[in-house]
């Protein structure tokens, strides 16, 4: 459920502020859990750059193959997925990032915490 959240979280961001506020979902992801947040917090940016990627190519493939063949041309000749498989890389980096900041910040400040800690006996 929390991923549901994080990935709708990082659309939306995505959509009205711009691609660099999708690292707020990461760090939300942190808030929520207590344990491998930037694990799941770059998976859930990543999943929301990759749905607005699967958007972009089921609504006008034309278009977006030739940009993507365009923009690995002028990266030196790079095939047009390992654009998109760096674009979805930069989405989960910066869900990572977002995720361990998210999971300190709750350590740091109880008061933040999105969850139970749980005792490790």
């Amino acid at each position: 459920m929390k991923v549901i959240i994080c990935t709708a979280f990082a659309l939306l961001l995505h959509l009205f502020l711009g691609w660099e506020w999708t690292l707020l979902a990461g760090v939300l992801y942190g808030l929520m859990t207590q344990y491998n947040g930037w694990l799941w917090g770059g998976l859930s940016v990543a999943a929301g750059w990759g749905l607005l990627v699967l958007f972009n190519f089921v609504v006008a493939s034309a278009p977006v193959g030739e940009m993507t063949h365009v923009t690995g041309q002028i990266l030196g000749n790079l095939p047009g997925a390992l654009v998109v498989v760096m674009t979805l890389l930069i989405g989960g980096l910066l869900g990572i990032l977002g995720g361990l900041v998210g999971t300190q910040l709750a350590q740091l400040v109880p008061a933040l915490r999105l969850y139970k800690p749980q005792v490790v006996a």
